[in-house]
């Protein structure tokens, strides 16, 4: 597995905009605070429709789990999925195939399909 394409959350400003697609979902999130790592998240997730904040804990692999884990604190990762904490449980998002990041004037694709 490849894991070289990722954002680093916790290298972008707060403010930062973050949307990532998934193998089922589309999710904008935008950086909150830093550390920790709180973001406000919508998706096409009918369990994320509203902006809620949640905690971006970290990546792991997408496929069958194989031991030791290979986990990537604040991290979104190609071909990962990505663990948030919220006030009620935890959420995990199917695999990640797109990301990209941008601020007030400007925007960058991370990786994935290009639009």
């Amino acid at each position: 597995m490849n894991t070289s394409k990722f954002i680093d959350v916790a290298r972008l400003p707060i403010g930062t905009t973050i949307l990532v697609e998934t193998d089922l979902d589309v999710m904008e999130m935008q950086v909150a605070q830093l550390d920790p790592i709180d973001v406000f998240i919508t998706s096409t997730d009918p369990r994320l429709k509203q902006p809620t904040l949640g905690r971006l804990l970290h990546s792991i692999p997408g496929g069958p789990v194989q031991q030791p884990i290979k986990v990537c604190p604040g991290q979104i990762v190609e071909g990962m999925r990505i663990i948030f904490q919220f006030h009620n449980g935890t959420y995990e998002s199917s695999i990640v195939r797109s990301a990209s990041v941008s601020g007030t004037d400007w925007h960058y694709d991370v990786f994935g399909r290009n639009p």
